[in-house]
């Protein structure tokens, strides 16, 4: 069965925080600030969890995009 491909994600960016519903899971990708351990790196939460880091926002897009499809995929296997 041929798959098809899934609409590219419409995220939001609002006070450096970017937000997108993804297979109805809110994903959230947070970059930390200047003087944080973490600084000029992403970090990526769904439903509020956190999920993992990444080095830019690209990546925390891919990221999170990769894990509503893994999610979409595993639940509707039989």
């Amino acid at each position: 069965m041929p798959q098809v491909s899934s609409p590219a994600p419409s995220w939001v960016s609002e006070y450096g925080t970017h937000t997108a519903v993804l297979g109805g899971r809110t994903y959230r990708i947070v970059a930390y600030p200047q003087g944080s351990p973490l600084a000029g790196k992403y970090g990526c939460y769904r439903g509020g969890k956190y999920t993992g880091l990444t080095r830019d926002l690209a990546a925390a897009k891919t990221w999170c995009s990769d894990l509503a499809r893994q999610s979409r995929d595993s639940s509707s296997l039989p």
